[in-house]
């Protein structure tokens, strides 16, 4: 029978399939940083960019902390790591990033309240509410290489954080002091660290954690918000190797030639495997069955578990302690 934690992870995991979809396809980018809209700034009001990140940040442990008194004390390890994360990205949106222009306070409440609800979820995969405990996956001698791994991507993620705000602050320096402020406004093109082979490392980094913490805790819901966090990050990676080279002129250019989170396959010089693909040659049916087999993901994982529960007790849904039971002749 389905249970809370095989909901929670269908949920998750399709709603990233989706939400990477609209990114990658630029039906829908979340309005902050490359993507922030002037109109929701004036229409909804706008707030301090650094202020806004901290607030927005901070919610996802506000959401725990709640969590916590309703579902119990959490694993102290887990809870340090996810605390350790968003401490973080405060500290990173406080000292290190450099801001162009303010965030609109509708994206602010948005992800703030998506965060809340990332807290809690955390909070009730991490509580004592589940029983039996699970251990994490491949077992608990191996919850010191996860920890290792999850440290491995808060570094990666983290030191190209500051590799980008090196970027505007030594351009800024070498100009005239009245024309610091406007090439902290422009986008160029990272270089250093991997950014030589990939435009967005710090996509990487991050995924790179969250699986980690997936590993280690070893709930539906964790992986269902690894899964999320992975298809969002792809679709906005994918969305923002478009948009360089809008922003960057010929310089831009060069993001054709780069992987956006992951490194594409290429033989040397301007010469790859996929030449159709790289020239806008292809056809794009390959694409569409790619797509089309993410989307499946949600029939072929919730299928069975709805059929299981209709063929056990005759409802596709059942209510817990609710009024159907097995008969005998349905084994």
């Amino acid at each position: 029978m389905a249970t809370i934690d095989h909901i929670m992870f269908v949920l998750f995991a399709f709603s990233g399939v989706a939400y990477g979809a609209l990114e990658h396809f630029k039906i829908f980018n979340t309005p902050m940083s490359k993507y922030r809209s002037q109109w929701l700034r004036e229409f909804a009001g706008q707030l301090n960019a650094r202020v806004a990140f901290v607030s927005l940040y901070f919610m996802a442990p506000a959401g725990f902390t709640l969590g916590t008194f309703i579902f119990g004390h959490p694993s102290l390890l887990g809870a340090a790591l996810f605390l350790g994360h968003f401490l973080k990205r405060m500290l990173e949106c406080s000292c290190i990033h450099i801001y162009s222009l303010p965030m609109d306070l509708f994206t602010t409440v948005y992800l703030g309240s998506c965060y809340i609800v990332i807290g809690l979820i955390f909070a009730y995969d991490l509580g004592p509410a589940l029983q039996p405990p699970r251990q994490p996956f491949g077992g608990v001698h191996l919850t010191v290489v996860w920890v290792v791994i999850w440290f491995v991507g808060e570094a990666t993620n983290g030191f190209h954080h500051w590799l980008l705000s090196r970027l505007r602050s030594n351009t800024s320096g070498k100009l005239s002091e009245s024309l610091t402020q406007l090439a902290k406004l422009e986008y160029s093109l990272p270089t250093g660290g991997l950014f030589n082979k990939l435009l967005f490392p710090h996509y990487l980094g991050e995924m790179v954690g969250w699986l980690a913490f997936a590993l280690m805790v070893n709930r539906g819901g964790v992986w269902g918000i690894n899964f999320f966090m992975l298809f969002m990050q792809c679709g906005r990676a994918s969305a923002g190797r478009q948009w360089y080279p809008s922003v960057a002129g010929h310089k831009g250019a060069a993001a054709e030639n780069q992987g956006a989170a992951t490194p594409e396959p290429q033989l040397g010089g301007d010469h790859y495997d996929f030449a159709e693909f790289m020239c806008k040659m292809h056809s794009p049916l390959g694409e569409y069955l790619i797509w089309g087999v993410i989307f499946s993901t949600f029939i072929v994982t919730f299928g069975p578990l709805l059929h299981s529960n209709y063929y056990f007790t005759g409802r596709f849904l059942p209510k817990d302690q609710g009024n159907t039971q097995l008969c005998d002749d349905s084994w």
